[in-house]
């Protein structure tokens, strides 16, 4: 039993000291693996994310939105492998154009167990392959939501009477919850 277990340790210390950004998500979208190379890219820490479900409805700030932007396109889950632009924002604000290509893992009963993504950055303009019109509209809803996110923030609602404060009390409870949908 011990030499599988070192196996497993020297891939895990190999996948961690690669340069490509590599981040590995579980069939339930819990980020379970993200290298150093996603550091590097990101800026955000293996703390920040690991352990914690990436969510498309996420209308948060920091970490939680950019878990959001790492979830790969619903199909990637359903077993077809993709590569899909991705605009992930770095911990300090700025946001980052890569390519994401998505490879589903798949167990002996042909369903998929988890996603292996490695993150390529667009550090210089080429010309990514065709996208197909359910990658258009997966990044148009992605900018959709960065631009709803950016005009209409909980700070934005006004309101002074007790019902009022209750109802923001409940939006920030909502927002807060991992429930999903």
């Amino acid at each position: 039993m011990n030499p599988p277990r070192r196996r497993k340790t020297t891939l895990d210390a190999w996948l961690n000291s690669v340069v490509t950004p590599i981040y590995f998500l579980d069939s339930r979208r819990r980020i379970r693996f993200y290298n150093t190379g996603c550091h590097q890219l990101t800026g955000w820490m293996a703390g920040d994310v690991l352990g914690k479900v990436c969510d498309y409805h996420t209308e948060d700030e920091g970490a939680d939105r950019f878990r959001g932007e790492l979830c790969p396109p619903p199909s990637v889950f359903e077993g077809q492998g993709n590569t899909v632009a991705a605009y992930l924002t770095h911990k300090s604000g700025r946001v980052i154009a890569c390519v994401q290509e998505c490879f589903p893992l798949k167990n002996e009963q042909d369903e998929v167990e988890g996603v292996l993504v490695v993150l390529s950055p667009l550090e210089q303009p080429r010309k990514p392959p065709q996208p197909t019109v359910a990658q258009k509209w997966h990044a148009e809803l992605a900018s959709a939501r960065q631009s709803i996110r950016q005009r209409y923030r909980q700070s934005s609602l006004v309101g002074r009477s007790r019902a009022m404060q209750r109802v923001i009390a409940q939006t920030q409870l909502a927002m807060n919850s991992d429930a999903h949908l």
